[in-house]
C-alpha cells in the first residue's frame, strides 16, 4: 500500500479525486487515492455501497486467465482476499466478506490447457495438471466423460452419447469464491468512510463541464455539483454513458458493451458436501461455469460458449433482474449431465445482472484523452477478484500523469508488494489491439 499522507478534510463537494461508481472497484481505487493523501469523494446513483454489478456477480477468485498479467494479479489478489478483514480493516463488530478456497478445475480441450498453462507459467502462478483417473478421484461426484462441444439443448447432438472422457484437466489450488461481493465492497465503502472518503449515494451523473482551471464539475440529477482535479469513471454499465457526458472514448480501440448475464442456483444429490468436495468447474465442455454455494448447492453460470450468443442491453437501469426460464433450463439441462442426481427444482432460482464487457473481456485502466479523466472500465464479470489490486494500480496511473508522464508513449509497470510480480498496464490501455481467445470464465 502506498503510505498515508494527511490532507486537509473533504468537504465532499470539492476533492482532489472524484470516483464515479461504489462497486468494489471504485471503492478499492478510493482507499488507494485516499493512502496517497488524496482528497476523495465517491458519487454513485445507487444508494448502497456494492449494489450495481458487484452484487450480481459470482464472486469467482480464479488464478487461470488468458493473459499473464490477469493471472499475476489475481495470484496477488488471493492473499488478500485470504486476510480481508485485516486488509479492510474492518472492526472485530462488524461483518466481513469470506473468502472460500475450494480450487478450480479446468475442464477444456486440451489446446484450451495448453494456452492456460502457459500463461500461468508466465505468471509464475502455481497450478496442476491431473489426468483422467485423478481428475475422477478428486470430483466423484462429477461425470468425467464428454459431452461436448456445447449445443442447445433442442438439437440433437446435445442427447448423443458421450464421446469418451476427459484425459487430463488443469488444477488451481488457490482459487476460490466470495458468497457475498456486494459486503466485499461494503467493507471497502467503510475502510475508505473511516480514511476520510465522502459518499454521495443515491446521486446520479447528468453533466460533465468542460474543464476549467485544471478541475472537472460533475453535475448531479438533484441539481448540486460535484467538483475534482481527477476524476475517474468506474460507472460498470454506465461507464460509457459517463464517457458520453464527458466527450471521451473517440481514440478508444476496443469495443465495449453492457450485457445481460445470469446466474442460477441448483441443490446438489444427496451426500454431496460441497463444502468438504466442492470446487469450481470450468467446464468447457459443457459450456457451464459454476461453483460451490455454501455445503448442498451450487451457483451456476454460462462459459461464453459460442452457440449460446450474447444479449446486449442499451439502458443498464431497464435491467430485468429475474432470471429466464429458457437460461435456467439450458444450465440445469448441461449440469445434469455432469452431476448425477442433480436436484432441479421446479421454478427457476437465480438472479440476472448487467456486465461492462469488451470484446476481449479484459478490462480498460488507462486515462482518456480528456486531461484528469480516468476510465476503469469493462471490468463487469471478471474483475471482482482483483479489486484488492486494481486500486493501487489505477492510482499509480493518476500519479504518473500527474508527473507528467504520457501514458500511451510511455505506460506504467507496476510491481505487486506481496509476490513480487510486475505488471505492464499497456495490457489494459484503451489504445490496445482487443486480445483473441479471452472469456470471461
Amino acid at each position: 500500500m502506498n503510505q498515508l499522507v494527511t490532507r486537509p478534510k473533504n468537504s465532499g463537494r470539492t476533492a482532489d479525486v472524484v470516483v464515479i461508481g461504489a462497486g468494489v472497484l471504485g471503492c478499492a481505487i478510493a482507499v488507494s487515492a485516499l493512502r496517497t493523501g488524496r482528497r476523495v469523494t465517491v458519487v454513485d446513483g445507487n444508494r448502497t455501497a456494492g449494489f450495481g454489478s458487484t452484487s450480481s456477480s459470482a464472486g469467482i477468485i480464479r488464478v487461470h486467465a488468458f493473459d499473464a498479467e490477469s493471472s499475476a494479479m489475481a495470484a496477488e489478489s488471493v492473499l488478500a482476499w485470504e486476510d480481508w478483514r485485516t486488509v479492510t480493516e474492518t472492526p472485530a463488530e462488524q461483518e466481513v466478506a469470506r473468502f472460500v478456497r475450494c480450487g478450480s478445475y479446468l475442464l477444456e480441450d486440451d489446446g484450451v490447457l495448453d494456452t492456460m498453462a502457459g500463461v500461468m507459467d508466465r505468471a509464475g502462478v502455481r497450478y496442476h495438471e491431473v489426468d483422467g483417473d485423478a481428475l475422477a478421484a478428486a470430483l466423484p461426484w462429477i461425470d468425467t466423460r464428454r459431452f461436448g462441444p456445447p449445443s442447445r439443448t433442442d438439437a440433437a447432438e446435445f442427447w448423443r452419447e458421450p464421446d469418451g472422457r476427459f484425459e487430463r484437466a488443469l488444477h488451481t489450488p488457490s482459487s476460490g469464491y466470495v458468497g457475498d461481493p456486494a459486503l466485499a465492497a461494503q467493507n471497502l465503502a467503510g475502510q475508505a468512510a473511516r480514511l476520510g472518503a465522502v459518499f454521495l449515494l443515491g446521486a446520479r451523473v447528468v453533466a460533465i463541464d468542460d474543464p476549467v482551471a485544471g478541475s472537472t464539475v460533475l453535475r448531479l440529477a438533484d441539481g448540486s455539483t460535484v467538483e475534482g482535479a481527477t476524476v475517474v469513471n468506474v460507472a460498470g454499465p454506465g461507464s460509457r454513458a459517463v464517457n458520453a457526458l464527458a466527450g471521451v472514448g473517440g481514440d478508444f480501440r476496443v469495443r465495449l458493451e453492457a450485457q445481460r448475464h445470469e446466474l442460477h442456483w441448483f441443490r446438489m444429490p444427496e451426500g454431496v458436501d460441497m463444502a468438504r468436495d466442492g470446487a469450481h468447474i470450468v467446464d468447457g465442455d459443457l459450456g457451464l461455469n459454476f461453483r460451490p454455494d455454501g455445503e448442498g448447492a451450487v451457483l451456476v453460470g454460462g462459459n461464453g460458449a459460442a452457440v449460446d450468443g450474447v444479449e446486449t442491453i442499451d439502458d443498464p437501469d431497464a435491467l430485468v433482474a429475474t432470471p429466464t426460464r429458457a437460461s435456467w433450463f439450458r444450465d440445469a439441462a448441461r449440469l445434469a449431465r455432469r452431476v448425477p442426481g442433480l436436484r432441479v427444482p421446479a421454478t427457476p432460482s437465480g438472479l440476472a445482472g448487467v456486465y461492462d464487457v469488451t470484446e476481449d473481456w479484459l478490462p480498460i485502466y488507462d486515462r482518456t484523452d480528456r486531461d484528469g479523466f480516468f476510465v476503469a472500465m469493462g471490468t463487469s464479470g471478471n474483475q471482482f477478484k482483483t479489486a484488492p489490486v486494481v486500486g493501487d494500480l489505477v492510482v499509480a496511473l493518476l500519479e504518473a500523469t500527474d508527473g507528467g508522464r504520457d501514458l500511451d508513449t510511455d505506460p506504467v509497470a507496476v510491481t505487486l508488494p506481496r509476490t513480487g510480480r510486475t505488471i505492464d498496464t499497456a495490457a489494459f490501455s484503451r489504445r490496445r489491439t482487443p486480445q483473441t481467445g479471452a472469456s470471461r470464465g
